[in-house]
């Protein structure tokens, strides 16, 4: 699935638009009936969740998180889009590396809370 657009391309522009559709078309589908999904703009990074609507205005108003390319938060498997890509440089793996262990870390804090993301926003 390609991604480029996070990146490319900014609230207005036809990519962009129809990249936020595809986002939101693969959170619902994965959401396990939620009402309140992470809201993955560049304000929220995931950690405040908000209904879809919401999430469409903050993609708009805000744009998408430019570093959530593996869309973790909304039911996608690590090694569904990261696997086997080879690695541009040096910096960029010892920052996969960081990475990894920050999204662990969150990923551990956001099960406990699950139930009741309101206490994981507070």
């Amino acid at each position: 699935m390609d991604r480029s657009w996070i990146r490319n391309s900014k609230p207005g522009d036809r990519e962009y638009d129809a990249g936020v559709r595809q986002f939101i078309n693969f959170a619902v589908k994965n959401s396990e009936g939620r009402e309140k999904l992470p809201c993955p703009c560049h304000k929220c990074h995931n950690l405040l969740h908000k209904r879809v609507d919401e999430i469409l205005n903050h993609l708009t108003k805000f744009a998408f998180d430019n570093t959530y390319t593996c869309w973790i938060w909304h039911g996608e498997k690590m090694d569904e889009t990261h696997v086997g890509k080879p690695k541009n440089s040096v910096f960029e793996e010892e920052n996969v590396v960081e990475g990894d262990n920050l999204e662990d870390m969150l990923c551990v804090a956001q099960d406990e809370f699950n139930d009741d993301p309101s206490k994981f926003e507070e």
